[in-house]
C-alpha cells in the first residue's frame, strides 16, 4: 500500500470507522444516525483535496449502499441522500460540457442543425438542444486534462514500453480474480465502440456520436441507418448491424448486438400491436405516404426504447459486476439518474449533453483481459489476414491499416449480408437460435483474463503501438499523474507507488527515469491492479477503476434521452415499463435475462445462472451463491 499523506490519513480514519460502525447497524437492523456526518466528512475529504485511492474509501461506500435495501418506488431519505453524494462526486470529475477539444478546427457545440428533438438522430445530433452539435458524429474529441510536463528525458519507443510493460509472456495467462467471463468483456466492447470510433483520416475526430445511441447497430449517419432498416413498421433488417469493424472480432460482439437487433424487432411488434395512442394501421390499408409516417413513428420510438433498455444493462448488469454486486443478493445499482439535491442550491443537472474524450479512448484499452479463447481466435485471424507463418513482433501499423481496411472492403457494403465469423445465414436472413446460443455459451464458460502489468497477448502489439503513437504525436495525451491528479487522486511520488512488482517498478524506471514521466497509456494498462474486496468485481487498475465509475456516471447523466425525456409519453408506457429492471428476479434486477428471454426464445432455462448471470463464469456463480446458501434455487447448465 502506498505511504498516505498524515494530514489526509486523519481526515479518512473518521470516514473508515464510520462506514464500519454503519455497516455493523445496517446488518443488525438498526436505523443510523450518523448518515449527516458521513456526508460532512465525504465532503470534506472530496472537497480538501486529492484522495489516496489505495485506502478504498469508494469500495467501502459501495459495501455500505449495497447493504441498504432498494426499492425503486420506495427509496429512503437517508439511500438517497448517501447515493446522491457519491454521484455527485463522480459527476463532479469531469467537465460538463468539455470546455477542450483535440485538433485545430474550431469547436464549440452552437453549430445550427435542424431536426426533431423528439428522436435520436442517426448523428447524435440535438441531444442538447442549446449546443446541438455536443457530442455529435465526426466532431473532435474532447481533451479533459492538458500536457503541462516537461519531459526531463527523450521518451522510450513504443516498442520498448510494450516488451518492457505490456506484453504477456506465451502460456501466461492469469484468470480474472472474481471470476468475470469472456462475455462481460465482449459486452464490454460493445459500451466501448458505441462511444469510441477514431477517424481513420483525423485522429482528433470521434466518427461516432458520444452517447450510448447503440450507432453500432443502428449506423452514424442517415445513410447507414438506412441501409439496416426494413421500411416495414419500423424493423430493423433481420438480423443486422451497421458497425463493420466488429465482425472483425471475436463472435461474441456481434452475436450480443444481433440480440440487440432483435430487441429492436420485438418492440416494434409490441408498439404496433398496444397502439396506445390508436394512430397504426394494419400495413396492407396505408397507402405510401401513410406507410412511411407509421414506419418512421414505430422506428424512433422504438429506437429510443431500446437504447434505453441498452443503457439499463449496462447499470443493472455491466456496472453491477464491475463492483462486485453479484457477490450478494444486493439489488442496489449506481443509477446516475436519480435526482440529486443540496440545500440551498440548484439540483444538480441532467441531459447536459457531452463528448468523449481522448484520455478515456486509451483508459478503455484492455487488451490484458482477453481469453484464452478471444487469444487464439485473434491470432487465427491475423493470419488469416498476413498468412500462417506471420511474424507478430513484424507486423507495422501501415501493413496492419491496409490489410483491415482490406477486410472491411471485402466484407461488402450491404449489412444484411455479413455473417458472424463461423456462422452462416439462413433463407430468411436470421441466423439459428441455437448457434447464437453455442457463441454465447462459450463466452460465458470462458474465463476472462486479469487487468495487470505484461499481460497483453504478442498479437496485439501492433495495436499498442499504434495507440501509443498516436496518443503522442497526435494527441499530445497528458501524463499519468496529470490525470490522477485531474481525477482528485493522490499522485504517485514513485514507480513502487504505481505497481508495487519490483520488476515491473524497475523496468518503468529504466524507461522514463522519473515517475512524472510516465506516459497516460502504458501508465494506465501496466498500473497495479485492484484486490478483489467487496466493492471491486473488475479489478482493474486503480486509477481506471475510479475513472469508469466517473465516466458511466457522465454517460447517462448527460443524456437527455436517458435522463428528462425517458418518460412514458416519449418511450410510450408500454415502452417505458419495458426497460425497467425487475429487482424481484433471480438476477437480482439483472437485465440480460430479459433480452436472452425475448431474442432467444426456448432456449436457455430461466432459472439457469447461463441466462440470470452470463457476465460471470457458472464456476464462479455457483461459489458465489453456495455463499449466500441459494445455490438450489439455480441451475448451472443451460436448460
Amino acid at each position: 500500500m502506498a505511504p498516505n499523506d498524515k494530514n489526509k490519513q486523519s481526515l479518512l480514519k473518521p470516514v473508515w470507522n464510520l462506514l464500519g460502525n454503519l455497516k455493523s447497524q445496517i446488518a443488525q437492523g438498526k436505523f443510523f444516525q450518523d448518515v449527516g456526518v458521513l456526508h460532512d466528512l465525504l465532503k470534506t475529504a472530496a472537497n480538501g483535496g486529492a484522495q489516496n485511492d489505495r485506502e478504498f474509501l469508494l469500495e467501502r461506500m459501495v459495501g455500505i449502499l449495497s447493504t441498504i435495501p432498494h426499492v425503486p418506488t420506495q427509496s429512503t431519505p437517508e439511500n438517497d441522500r448517501l447515493t446522491g453524494k457519491f454521484i455527485q462526486m463522480l459527476w463532479q470529475d469531469l467537465p460538463h460540457p468539455p470546455l477542450n477539444y483535440v485538433g485545430d478546427v474550431p469547436f464549440n457545440g452552437n453549430e445550427h442543425v435542424s431536426g426533431s428533438l423528439r428522436i435520436r438522430h442517426a448523428d447524435g445530433s440535438l441531444n442538447n438542444p442549446f449546443l446541438p452539435s455536443l457530442g455529435k458524429a465526426n466532431t473532435p474529441y474532447a481533451r479533459n486534462v492538458a500536457l503541462k510536463h516537461v519531459y526531463t528525458q527523450p521518451l522510450p519507443s513504443e516498442e520498448d514500453v510494450f516488451n518492457k510493460l505490456l506484453r504477456r509472456k506465451e502460456g501466461d495467462f492469469l484468470a480474472h480474480p472474481t471470476g468475470l467471463s469472456s462475455l462481460f468483456f465482449n459486452f464490454a466492447t460493445c459500451v466501448i465502440h458505441t462511444i469510441f470510433r477514431t477517424d481513420t483520416k483525423n485522429s482528433a475526430v470521434n466518427g461516432t456520436s458520444s452517447y450510448m445511441d447503440l450507432a453500432i447497430v443502428y449506423g452514424n449517419n442517415v445513410e447507414e441507418e438506412h441501409s439496416v432498416r426494413s421500411f416495414e413498421n419500423g424493423h430493423l433488417k433481420p438480423d443486422t448491424i451497421s458497425e463493420s469493424r466488429l465482425f472483425m472480432m471475436p463472435p461474441a460482439i456481434t452475436t450480443l448486438l444481433i440480440l440487440l437487433n432483435r430487441n429492436h424487432n420485438y418492440i416494434c411488434e409490441n408498439i404496433f400491436r398496444e397502439n396506445e395512442k390508436k394512430w397504426y394501421k394494419p400495413w396492407a390499408e396505408l397507402d405510401d405516404e401513410n406507410k412511411k409516417k407509421q414506419d418512421e413513428d414505430i422506428f424512433h420510438t422504438a429506437k429510443l426504447i431500446n437504447c434505453g433498455f441498452f443503457a439499463n444493462i449496462v447499470l443493472h448488469d455491466y456496472l453491477r459486476a464491475i463492483l462486485g454486486l453479484t457477490r450478494s443478493k444486493s439489488t442496489w445499482v449506481l443509477d446516475p439518474r436519480a435526482e440529486v439535491h443540496n440545500m440551498g442550491q440548484p439540483p444538480l443537472e441532467t441531459g447536459t449533453g457531452g463528448a468523449v474524450s481522448i484520455e478515456f479512448n486509451v483508459l478503455y484499452r484492455w487488451h490484458s483481459v482477453l481469453s484464452k479463447s478471444d487469444t487464439e481466435w485473434t491470432e487465427n485471424f491475423f493470419k488469416k489476414m498476413f498468412g500462417d507463418d506471420v511474424d507478430f513482433d513484424k507486423i507495422t501499423p501501415r501493413e496492419f491499416g491496409q490489410k483491415a481496411y482490406g477486410l472491411i472492403q471485402a466484407s461488402g457494403h450491404e449489412p444484411s449480408e455479413r455473417n458472424i465469423p463461423g456462422l452462416s445465414r439462413q433463407e430468411n436472413g436470421t441466423f439459428k437460435n441455437e448457434d447464437l446460443v453455442g457463441v454465447l455459451k462459450q463466452a460465458i464458460d470462458e474465463p476472462a483474463g486479469s487487468f495487470r502489468a505484461r499481460g497483453t497477448p504478442s498479437v496485439l502489439r501492433v495495436v499498442d503501438i499504434m495507440g501509443m503513437k498516436q496518443a503522442r504525436e497526435v494527441w499530445g495525451l497528458c501524463t499519468m499523474n496529470e490525470f490522477r491528479k485531474a481525477m482528485s487522486l493522490t499522485q504517485f511520488k514513485s514507480f513502487e507507488e504505481w505497481n508495487s512488482d519490483k520488476e515491473v517498478a524497475q523496468a518503468a524506471r529504466e524507461l522514463y527515469g522519473h515517475i512524472d514521466n510516465l506516459e497516460l497509456y502504458p501508465g494506465l494498462l501496466a498500473e497495479e491492479q485492484k484486490p478483489p474486496i467487496e466493492g471491486s468485481g473488475l479489478c482493474p487498475g486503480y486509477t481506471v477503476s475510479r475513472a469508469i465509475l466517473s465516466d458511466a456516471v457522465s454517460l447517462v447523466r448527460g443524456d437527455r434521452f436517458l435522463t428528462n425525456e425517458c418518460t412514458p409519453q416519449a418511450l410510450t408506457t408500454w415502452g417505458y415499463n419495458y426497460i425497467q429492471p425487475d429487482n424481484s428476479n433471480k438476477a437480482f434486477g439483472g437485465m440480460l435475462v430479459t433480452l436472452l428471454e425475448n431474442t432467444l426464445p426456448n432456449t436457455l432455462d430461466k432459472d439457469s445462472v447461463y441466462a440470470l448471470f452470463p457476465f460471470n463464469t457458472p464456476e464462479t456463480m455457483k461459489k458465489n451463491l453456495t455463499k449466500l446458501k441459494i445455490e438450489k434455487e439455480y441451475k448451472f447448465t443451460t436448460n
